[in-house]
């Protein structure tokens, strides 16, 4: 699961994507709204999201992070947590002695 797709929609922001097929993500359609990677359909989808209902969208997007599947992913760490608590890690550590991330 993307962390680039999914932290935005659990910030409650409506969320316009270009990129691969939101379903191997396991994002429901109604999360996302769906572009073209061109400009003219990101203007569509952005004009498409202005029209949805914020609040509807933040409860939608709500019970979709408490299902069991999706909360143990995002428990589980991301990519992006674990490159971060190494970089961490490595902070102070002279140029020549890092380690690279495992």
């Amino acid at each position: 699961m993307s962390e680039k797709l999914v932290d935005p929609i659990l910030a409650g922001t409506i969320t316009v994507y270009a990129g691969e097929p939101i379903l191997s993500f396991e994002v429901p359609s109604d999360l996302v709204v769906v572009s073209e990677p061109n400009s003219h359909s990101i203007r569509l989808a952005i004009d498409k999201a202005l029209t949805w209902d914020h609040d509807q969208y933040v409860l939608r997007a709500r019970e979709w992070s408490q299902r069991r599947v999706i909360r143990e992913q995002r428990e589980s760490g991301s990519v992006l947590s674990a490159l971060i608590a190494h970089i961490i890690s490595q902070v102070g550590r002279n140029d020549n002695e890092m380690s690279p991330p495992s």
